[in-house]
């Protein structure tokens, strides 16, 4: 899989950092509301969809949620992510998956 669309504009920083914690996927949600009808059937979603995920760093727990663009494979519940995080401050993050 690839980069979740929404490194952001700190997200670069973030991840260039180095410091990586293994993120579980708790949730997908469909943003059908964003999107067109689906035109075919097939392995991608014509859907944007949000993706909810926990991670830890040093013994606390941290969640976070984020964008995906329509027209990729999304991750799903239970699947393990790299998340980028700030040492300084590790509720601020960047995720691949």
């Amino acid at each position: 899989m690839g980069i979740l669309n929404t490194f952001g504009a700190d997200g670069e920083r973030i991840a260039g950092l180095g410091h990586t914690a293994v993120g579980v996927i708790t949730d997908v949600r469909e943003c059908w509301w964003l999107g067109s009808s689906p035109l075919h059937a097939g392995a991608y979603d014509t859907f944007p969809h949000l993706v909810y995920f926990t991670y830890s760093v040093e013994g606390v727990q941290y969640s976070g949620c984020r964008y995906v663009g329509a027209g990729g494979r999304f991750p799903e519940a239970g699947e393990e992510i790299t998340v980028f995080y700030d040492p300084e401050n590790p509720k601020n993050f960047a995720v691949r998956v």
